[in-house]
C-alpha cells in the first residue's frame, strides 16, 4: 500500500518560449518499477462566455448563428482540439501521458487563442481547410466559422478565464492507487474539494466488510467494487436540486453494466457484495441511491432509483433507447445509475459512452475547483495538468 509517498525528488523550474512559465516544488525518492501505472489523462477549458463566442453558417445561411453541443473537433492539431460549447470557446486534448506532451499541447492552445484574437472576430470559411496552424473541418453541415471575442478582455491566452475539467482512464486494477494518490496534498488541491469526503470514505473503507468470508484476489474485481462503492457514497452526498452528474466528482463516463460484463466477476463475490452493501445502507435508514433527489427531463423531481434496484440493474441491465449525436438513436442495455430515470435522452453525464476496449474512464468534475472564486486562466490549468500528469505517472498498483 502506498503510504506518505512523496512522489516528486527535486525543484524544476519549467519554461516555455511564451507566456506559460510555472514552478513546481517536488520532494521525496522518485521510483519507477515494473508496477508502475500510467494513466492517460484528458484536459478541458471552456472558456467563459463573457470571453468568446463560437457561431457557424451553413451553405444556405444568410447569417450565422451560435454552434452547440457538437463535442466534436471543429479544428485540430496534434493533441488538440478546438470545439464550441454551447456557443462558448473549448479547448480540448486527447489523452495525454508525459510532461512534454502536456507542453506542446498547452503551448499550442496559447498560440491558438492568441491567433484568434488577433484576427477576431476570425472567420474560417471554404472548410475543410488549414489555416493559422490547424486543420479545419466542416461539423454539422458548417462552411464557415466564426470565432468572435467579446467585450470582457480581447480574447488572449494571459486574459481569458476557463471552466477546467479532465478525463481520466483509470484501469480497474489500479483504482485503489488513484485514491491513494490523495495521500499527496498538492494533488488533492488539483483535484478539487469535493472529492475529499468521497476519497477519506474509500480509503478508510475494508471491502472485506462487503464480502465477508470471502478471500478476493483478483485485482480488477476489488477495483471495480470499489468504483460501485464510490458511486453510491457520491449519489448519498448530492445534495439534490440539479443534474445527478454535478454529485459525481469521479464521474462515469461509461456505464457499471458494460463495466461488470468486462471485469467477469464470480457471482458468489457479487451477490455476496450487494446483499453487504444494501444492508450496511438500510442500517443507515438510506434506501435511496440519490436520498434528496435530482432533477431529471424538464426540471422534473426524480427520487430513483433504490440502491437494490441499482445493484440489480449492474448484471440485470435495462434496453433503453438512447438519443444520440446527429438525431441518432440506438437501444442498449444500461445500469439504472447510466444515466439515472428521467435523463435518459441526455448524451452526456453518467455513462454517456460505450468502453473503448477494458479500461473505464471519467471525467473530473471537480477539477481546480478550489479556485472557484477566481476561475484559472490557461497558464494555470497547465501547471495543474502537469502535476497531474507527473503524479499518475508515478503511482503504483496498491491494491
Amino acid at each position: 500500500m502506498m503510504k506518505n509517498v512523496k512522489i516528486f525528488h527535486e525543484t524544476k523550474q519549467i519554461k516555455q518560449r511564451n507566456s506559460l512559465e510555472m514552478h513546481i516544488t517536488c520532494k521525496g525518492p522518485a521510483v519507477v518499477d515494473k508496477n508502475v501505472v500510467q494513466r492517460a489523462v484528458g484536459f478541458e477549458a471552456e472558456a467563459l462566455k463573457d470571453y468568446w463566442n463560437v457561431q457557424g453558417k451553413r451553405k444556405n445561411d444568410k447569417s450565422f448563428s451560435q454552434i452547440k453541443d457538437t463535442k466534436e473537433a471543429l479544428g485540430s492539431i496534434d493533441k488538440l482540439e478546438v470545439q464550441s460549447d454551447n456557443g462558448n470557446l473549448e479547448l480540448v486534448t486527447k489523452p495525454l501521458q508525459t510532461e512534454e506532451e502536456v507542453t506542446k499541447t498547452f503551448n499550442q492552445m496559447e498560440d491558438t487563442l492568441n491567433q484568434l484574437a488577433g484576427s477576431s472576430p476570425a472567420i474560417i470559411d471554404s472548410l475543410p481547410k488549414q489555416s493559422m496552424g490547424l486543420q479545419w473541418t466542416s461539423k454539422k453541415d458548417y462552411v464557415t466559422y466564426k470565432f468572435k471575442a467579446v467585450s470582457k478582455a480581447d480574447g488572449r491566452a494571459d486574459s481569458v478565464k476557463f471552466i477546467p475539467q479532465a478525463t481520466i482512464d483509470i484501469p480497474f486494477d489500479s483504482f485503489e492507487s488513484y485514491i491513494a494518490l490523495f495521500n499527496n496534498e498538492e494533488y488533492a488541491k488539483v483535484l478539487g474539494k469535493q472529492f475529499t469526503q468521497t476519497a477519506d470514505f474509500l480509503k478508510a473503507t475494508n471491502l472485506g466488510q462487503f464480502i465477508p468470508g470471502i478471500v478476493l484476489n483478483d485485482l480488477a474485481a476489488k477495483g471495480f467494487l470499489k468504483m460501485v462503492l464510490m458511486a453510491i457514497k457520491d449519489a448519498s452526498l448530492f445534495p439534490g436540486g440539479d443534474d445527478p452528474k454535478y454529485g459525481f466528482p469521479t464521474m462515469p463516463r461509461n456505464r457499471f453494466s458494460e463495466m461488470y460484463e468486462k471485469v467477469k466477476i464470480d457471482n458468489n463475490v457479487w451477490d455476496t457484495f450487494k446483499k453487504q452493501v444494501v444492508d450496511y445502507y438500510r442500517r443507515q435508514r438510506q434506501d435511496l441511491l440519490f436520498p434528496k433527489g435530482y432533477l431529471g427531463e424538464d426540471n422534473k423531481d426524480e427520487r430513483g432509483p433504490t440502491i437494490v434496484q441499482w445493484l440489480n440493474s449492474i448484471d440485470r441491465p435495462i434496453y433503453m433507447e438512447d438519443d444520440y449525436a446527429q438525431g441518432q438513436s440506438k437501444e442498449r442495455k444500461s445500469d439504472l445509475l447510466s444515466p439515472p430515470p428521467g435523463q435518459r435522452t441526455k448524451l452526456e453525464g453518467l455513462g454517456a459512452y460505450d468502453m473503448a476496449g477494458d479500461v473505464p474512464f471519467f471525467e473530473l468534475r471537480d477539477f481546480m475547483s478550489h479556485s472557484d472564486d477566481e476561475k484559472p486562466l490557461i497558464g494555470e490549468i497547465y501547471r495543474a495538468a502537469l502535476i497531474t500528469i507527473k503524479l499518475e505517472q508515478s503511482s503504483y498498483r496498491s491494491i
